[in-house]
């Protein structure tokens, strides 16, 4: 048995004027895969993976204020520096209620989608419901998005595509 030193990767996260952005989640590999490795962004808007396999890799990014983004890269020991330059994004508000327009407290939401999907591959975004039924996602882009909503005791509900900017009611 064999083991090789696995590539060390390096980027930036900056936004439209060119500035860092700090403090951004970014991932390595496809969400779900035993390789995805996951990092933040310094002051300086800089990251690193280490580790990583030689060949195609999947990268994306999230924060707060901005569009999640995602591109494809190739990973080598001579690949250069992984760079995002994120736009602004949207927000996905929202209330989940019972039949009567009552809030529920504690239901879990989750970005879903299908393979493909980046809301499903590439993005990562799940929270839980406040005692109001509010929920928020600060960093979405600016389409529809699919989420899963889900709570012990109340019917399933997958694939409700969300407007960012609006207030989403879910019942």
């Amino acid at each position: 048995l064999q083991l090789k030193r696995g590539i060390e990767i390096s980027g930036r996260v900056i936004n439209e004027a060119q500035q860092p952005v700090a403090d951004a989640t970014v991932w390595a590999g496809r969400k779900f895969s035993r390789e995805r490795q996951e990092t933040k962004s310094d002051a300086q808007g800089r990251f690193k993976f280490r580790n990583l396999n030689e060949g195609k890799v999947d990268f994306s990014v999230s924060a707060d204020g901005y569009a999640p983004a995602t591109k494809s890269q190739a990973v080598s020991a001579r690949a250069g520096e992984v760079l995002f330059q994120l736009v602004k994004g949207s927000v996905i508000r929202g209330t989940v209620q019972d039949e009567s327009g009552q809030p529920i407290g504690g239901v879990r939401v989750a970005l879903a989608g299908s393979p493909g999907d980046p809301a499903y591959d590439a993005y990562e975004f799940s929270t839980t419901t406040d005692a109001e039924g509010k929920f928020e996602w600060k960093g979405t882009p600016n389409s529809p998005m699919p989420f899963y909503f889900g709570k012990t005791g109340y019917e399933q509900k997958r694939d409700q595509r969300l407007k960012p900017g609006v207030d989403n009611i879910v019942t």
